[in-house]
């Protein structure tokens, strides 16, 4: 891969970014790109915050026991999403800050004045699309985008599991009919357009995203500002975002706070904190500091581990980049020899390059919440990340092992795409990656409004997704959906970086996450 990812990058207002067109692409796959294109002053922090009351709900106690929806002991078939028990929740409540919203009284797609719900209609039920178009890459010098990833291919796929949804009854005997809207990454303007395209001209009953990409503002138009559930196959959304949103965000993976604080009880597992001196690298962005209170610090607190160091990067890319030798030299006076990463990609390879220019190595530690634990999100790092830990419930870098199989339900989707087009794409290439995350984001689409016929409303809607119990999605981490549970990952399993073959090699197999 290109070393692109290197590069400083703008991203204010009308704004484009320098990738190399098969970087773009792995960025899109890892659902990292979006984030990094997202535009900030400079904050320094030394020492631990205490957790707000959010991270009650990250207490390991209220998590599932043994044989609980989610658990490697849990009856029945993994996939269906049966009526299991929703008693148990991992993951902070949404109705936190008084953002949760029930309709009890509603019924069937009707509300309660005997009008159809928003998106359903006489000729189906209308679900909101987002694709994503990286001509942009072509408007910086790289002709072409992204070869196999444009619009027309992303709305094939799409339909081909529309087809499936319709096929096979519809919902409720309703078609599911998606209305697309394209945005461009390197231009924020054209988030907000999208989301504005499908709330008040298309007025969509939901909102689906493949990627991961929206993120903040962009994210909020939908959940906020229209209450219009948005489903993602990622989960990584911070305690800002979570609150905000209410109940319309929901997920496949586990929130960023659940992530973190994963990562504190697996790294505690595995010994690998015991006399030492914990540091935190993240950023300023709204809701991020909070989020590694209320999940790793919080956590690391139980764990009788204090935090010897904070440094918080500029949002700003630029500014970041000028801070990284600020960083080394505050996290290293302080003696920190575990550094848990927290924060983008590409600050974060910036911060790992200048603290092997200050032969400073500590043992680096990072989850899903920004991406380095896939194979893009790292590529660019150094020799003395070698042996840095990732815990994380997706399933990246399945392959980096000869000879590991295929998941059943990535091949599925894949095979699924096969017949009906013909689409056949190696199992490493970025194609395929997008075939299985927008397989996954529409099939758990159809599960909930399958579930919601009752109450087919968009309220109806949130309220089904937790009764859901147990998924077993593409590309991720078994897990399950339940009472105030919107992200549903509930496994976690460690990944260890290789400088030899430059990528994550798997080095336990998934297990039971904490919270």
């Amino acid at each position: 891969m290109s070393s692109e990812l290197g590069r400083t990058l703008t991203a204010r207002g009308k704004r484009s970014a320098p990738f190399a067109a098969g970087v773009v692409a792995g960025l899109l796959v890892a659902g990292l790109l979006v984030p990094l294109l997202r535009g900030g002053g400079t904050t320094v922090v030394t020492g631990g915050a205490a957790a707000g009351a959010i991270g009650a709900g990250l207490d390991p106690s209220s998590a599932p026991g043994q044989g609980a929806p989610g658990s490697a002991d849990a009856g029945g078939t993994a996939g269906a999403g049966g009526n299991t028990s929703t008693a148990g929740s991992g993951s902070q409540s949404r109705a936190a800050g008084g953002t949760e919203r029930t309709s009890a009284a509603e019924s069937r797609s009707q509300k309660a004045g005997g009008a159809l719900e928003t998106g359903i209609r006489a000729d189906g039920i209308h679900v909101g699309v987002l694709i994503i178009d990286l001509g942009g890459v072509s408007k910086v010098g790289f002709s072409g985008g992204v070869n196999g990833l444009d619009p027309a291919s992303q709305e094939r796929w799409y339909n081909v599991f529309f087809k499936e949804i319709n096929d096979t009854g519809g919902i409720g005997g309703r078609k599911a009919i998606p209305d697309y809207a394209v945005y461009d990454p390197t231009n924020t303007e054209t988030q907000r357009a999208a989301c504005l395209k499908l709330t008040d001209e298309a007025k969509v009953f939901v909102a689906l995203e493949n990627t991961g990409g929206y993120r903040g503002p962009d994210l909020r138009c939908f959940t906020e500002e229209h209450h219009t559930p948005y489903v993602s196959e990622f989960d990584r959304y911070n305690v800002d975002e979570v609150r905000r949103s209410g109940p319309y965000l929901i997920g496949y993976g586990m929130s960023a706070a659940r992530g973190v604080a994963n990562a504190a009880y697996e790294a505690e597992r595995l010994g690998k904190l015991k006399g030492k001196k914990i540091g935190i690298i993240e950023s300023e962005r709204p809701g991020d500091k909070e989020t590694d209170d209320a999940g790793l610090v919080a956590s690391l607190q139980k764990l009788g581990h204090p935090v010897a160091s904070r440094y918080v990067f500029s949002e700003d890319l630029n500014t970041a980049a000028t801070q990284a030798p600020l960083a080394v030299h505050q996290l290293q006076a302080a003696g920190v020899d575990v550094l848990f990463a927290n924060t983008n990609v590409l600050t974060s390879t910036q911060f790992v390059n200048a603290a092997a220019g200050q032969v400073y190595r500590p043992q680096y530690i990072t989850s899903d919440w920004y991406g380095l634990g896939t194979d893009f999100g790292a590529q660019e790092m150094p020799a003395s990340f070698d042996g840095a830990l990732a815990f994380v419930a997706e399933r990246d870098g399945e392959y980096n092992t000869p000879g590991r199989a295929e998941p059943a339900v990535d091949k599925n989707c894949r095979e699924t795409v096969q017949k009906a087009n013909g689409d056949n794409f190696d199992l490493k290439s970025n194609q395929n990656a997008v075939i299985v995350q927008t397989c996954g984001v529409v099939r758990l689409f159809a599960q909930i409004a399958r579930a919601t016929l009752s109450n087919l409303t968009r309220d109806g809607f949130a309220m089904a997704m937790q009764r859901l119990g147990r998924v077993d999605p593409p590309r991720m981490a078994p897990g399950y959906f339940a009472s105030g549970r919107y992200d549903a990952a509930s496994q976690i399993r460690s990944k260890t970086w290789s400088v030899g073959c430059t990528c994550w090699k798997i080095t336990e197999e998934f297990h039971d996450s904490r919270v």
